[in-house]
């Protein structure tokens, strides 16, 4: 479709950068900082010379040129890098969590840094990235693992010809936080869950999300790797103990093969789920709704008239019930079982954590100042009474009796 005489390319925001561009003759040129009376300065001198040149950049302008370390931004680095990272980190073709610590620490030191040259970015510049996430609350660790990010996109720019190697040397001078020695807070060390947590919540979880908890409980694997169970995936059928080999796990890409034993209890439970299809997932979402849906027609108490039926058949759902878990269903699970196994304490009430959102209005209206201490110490009451899958390999780590 052929543009019209009137259009003008228009200066956008780069989210996941917080950088101004601008796309003219098919290549994405960077402003600087969006918002910023440069980056809107530079846009008008831009357009200003496409306009002049009838609708197109001189051949000199349009045409990249070999990149100066003097001149080449901290922006450009990060486009540049977040580029490579969503075609490298990638997993049976999506991209991995990787990218998403990467989007975030890069649009961190792309905002307190717009328009400055990485030659120019050095220890003193990296503590300052350090103390604003210090400032934002973010854990010793974690703000560890960021700044060796940040290092790590330096180190590609390095590699690339982009960036001086001085620049990656001095700031390998810049030391990780210690413990004890730093105003960054120490992260809440994962602990087990207690058995009597467990045995409470396991009534209220349907049969699916209950055998993947016991299976975790047994054999100590991810929560990754009891989603993804198959028939297929199992071999030694015919021996004692069964062997689990998952057909993704995380450390795959360092060549290392993972088989999970299953032991007695193990079997009865995956016995539970097994079909004719070996290349079905064991544990379906589909299964789980279909299950409930029964139980809730021997529940009914009226009867179901053709109506009823016909109408069911002419509508069709935007969506339903995937072929297998993932990791974050299957945690809202057990988060879900988790909130109706216990009972709010009745200091805590109003529960202004599952309150609707119009409940919550009106509770924070009615409560003034005190709303948000409240709501404070519900959330950190439910922080210790629920778990997250993850949490049960600590129980088997701890509780090795309990293997098979």
């Amino acid at each position: 479709m052929p543009v019209k005489e009137s259009h003008v390319p228009q200066m956008c925001q780069h989210k996941s950068s917080g950088r101004a561009f601008v796309r003219i003759d098919g290549r994405t040129r960077y402003l600087g900082r969006w918002g910023s009376a440069d980056a809107r300065d530079k846009y008008a001198a831009l357009i200003s010379q496409w306009l002049a040149n009838d609708r197109t950049l001189p051949q000199e302008a349009a045409t990249p040129t070999a990149i100066s370390s003097d001149v080449y931004t901290v922006e450009a680095l990060c486009a540049d890098y977040l580029e490579f990272a969503q075609g490298y980190y990638l997993k049976n073709g999506e991209a991995t969590k990787e990218v998403g610590c990467l989007k975030l620490v890069i649009k961190l030191w792309a905002n307190l840094f717009p328009g400055i040259p990485v030659a120019d970015f050095g220890p003193k510049a990296l503590k300052r990235v350090r103390d604003e996430m210090i400032r934002m609350g973010h854990t010793r660790k974690t703000i560890n693992n960021q700044v060796n990010r940040l290092r790590r996109i330096i180190a590609w720019g390095v590699e690339e010809e982009k960036v001086k190697g001085e620049t990656l040397w001095a700031l390998r001078a810049v030391k990780g936080l210690r413990r004890g020695r730093s105003d960054a807070k120490e992260s809440i060390p994962i602990r087990p869950v207690l058995q009597a947590v467990i045995d409470a919540v396991l009534p209220h979880c349907n049969r699916q999300v209950k055998a993947m908890i016991e299976l975790q409980l047994l054999t100590g694997m991810r929560p990754g790797e009891v989603t993804i169970m198959r028939p297929c995936d199992i071999s030694d059928w015919d021996k004692p103990t069964w062997k689990y080999t998952p057909q993704h796990h995380k450390t795959e890409n360092h060549g290392h093969i993972r088989q999970i034993p299953l032991g007695p209890k193990a079997r009865r439970i995956v016995n539970q789920f097994v079909t004719t299809d070996t290349q079905a997932y064991l544990f379906r979402p589909a299964d789980a709704v279909a299950d409930q849906r029964a139980a809730r027609r021997e529940d009914r108490q009226t009867p179901l008239y053709p109506s009823h039926m016909n109408r069911k058949l002419k509508v069709e759902p935007k969506w339903g019930p995937g072929e297998s878990y993932s990791v974050k269903e299957y945690r809202n699970a057990i988060g879900r079982a988790c909130d109706k196994a216990i009972t709010l304490p009745t200091e805590l009430m109003p529960d202004t954590v599952r309150a609707t959102w119009p409940a919550r209005k009106k509770l924070k209206a009615k409560m003034g100042e005190k709303f948000e201490a409240h709501h404070a110490k519900v959330l950190a009451w439910y922080g210790q009474q629920r778990f997250h899958p993850h949490q049960l390999r600590h129980n088997f780590a701890t509780d090795r009796k309990s293997v098979v």
